[in-house]
């Protein structure tokens, strides 16, 4: 992304460690990937990928997997419910914004994750 000047060093610190930022035009680069349909591409779900193939298993390890699916579904929803509340908490003006959404559509995809596999 330096390369191609869309992002650029901002700042070193230890161990060779680099902070960027988004220049002007990776910031156009963006918005133009932001409003550009999907179209056909595959969506990359592992998730789904992997109960389309749930037959190939067999039904012991098709239970393994399911329950390893209700395992860390649970997870990932108490880790997002807990960063809900971290935002909720905050007197952030607005600081969140979309952030804040995204976190709740994680939150209702690992819901549904759970569910389905209970």
């Amino acid at each position: 992304m330096t390369e191609e000047e869309l992002a650029a060093v901002v700042g070193e610190g230890a161990r060779g460690s680099r902070r960027y930022a988004i220049t002007e035009a990776g910031r156009e680069r963006l918005r133009e990937w932001m409003l550009t349909p999907a179209g056909d591409a595959p969506a990359r779900n592992e998730f789904l990928l992997r109960l389309f193939m749930l037959t190939a298993l067999e039904p012991a390890d098709a239970r393994v997997l399911v329950e390893r699916i209700t395992e860390e579904s649970e997870r990932e929803s108490a880790d997002l419910r807990g960063v809900i509340a971290r935002m909720e908490a905050a007197d952030d003006g607005g600081q969140f914004g979309f952030a804040r959404y995204a976190a709740e559509f994680g939150l209702r995809w690992y819901t549904v994750q759970r569910e389905w596999a209970a």
